[in-house]
């Protein structure tokens, strides 16, 4: 079992474009939620790539 927030960020992103930001998806954003992940790094390098905000909670509530 992984802690989650050991999930490195190469897993997070893979999961975004390859499960979520799908051309059948259509996503307005994509929002994590759970303080004990950091999305930071990756919604920086994904965001213009797909062309929807990525928005970790933490970085959120800042």
């Amino acid at each position: 079992m992984q802690h989650i927030a050991h999930i490195p960020d190469e897993a997070k992103e893979r999961a975004i474009v390859e499960l979520l930001a799908t051309p059948d998806h259509r996503l307005d954003a994509v929002v994590q939620c759970g303080t004990n992940m950091s999305m930071a790094a990756v919604s920086e390098r994904l965001e213009s790539k797909l062309g929807i905000p990525i928005l970790g909670i933490n970085a959120t509530l800042l």
